[in-house]
């Protein structure tokens, strides 16, 4: 579907998600075009977008371009996160990749070794959830006001070790 609306203290939240096409080898239909007939089709109190995209540049190009229409662009995919989060010029918070939740030690929450011999030889492996003594959980706090702007927008970036408990 795209997007999912709830309903939370008498306003709704519209939750709207992306794919970019930027480095993708998938046919995806274009994300601004899709926006776009979201926001014309669904009326919300509140828009947030998660952007599940590679490219900094087309997710930064996507927050520029709605600034002010939606509340919040919040990049996923790349699974480390950035240090750019921001208040857009018309309101709209801003991140170009949130980050991920998994082994704070594996790479994009798997076994590095699939990853590394993937990087080394273009091998075609699959991918294994990593077991971890270490975690990591990053997200995004944000205040967004009644009118739809959002105040702050702050990172959150936590390592539990289990090795020594």
């Amino acid at each position: 579907v795209g997007y999912k609306t709830i309903n939370y203290n008498n306003k709704t939240i519209t939750v709207i998600n992306l794919m970019g096409r930027t480095f993708q080898n998938m046919a995806l239909d274009c994300p601004f075009r899709t926006l776009d007939k979201i926001l014309d089709e669904v009326k919300s109190d509140y828009y947030i977008v998660d952007f599940h995209a590679e490219a900094t540049s087309e997710k930064i190009a996507l927050g520029l371009d709605f600034d002010g229409k939606v509340d919040a662009v919040i990049g996923t995919h790349t699974h480390v996160q950035t240090n750019d989060n921001r208040i857009l010029e018309n309101g709209t918070g801003y991140i170009s990749d949130v980050g991920m939740c998994g082994p704070y030690n594996g790479v994009l929450g798997v076994k590095k070794e699939a990853v590394i011999a993937r990087s080394w030889h273009g091998e075609k492996v699959r991918f294994e959830t990593d077991d971890f003594d270490e975690s990591i959980i990053n997200a995004v706090i944000m205040d967004i006001n009644n009118d739809g702007k959002c105040q702050s927008i702050q990172t959150i970036s936590f390592v539990d070790s289990n090795k020594h408990k």
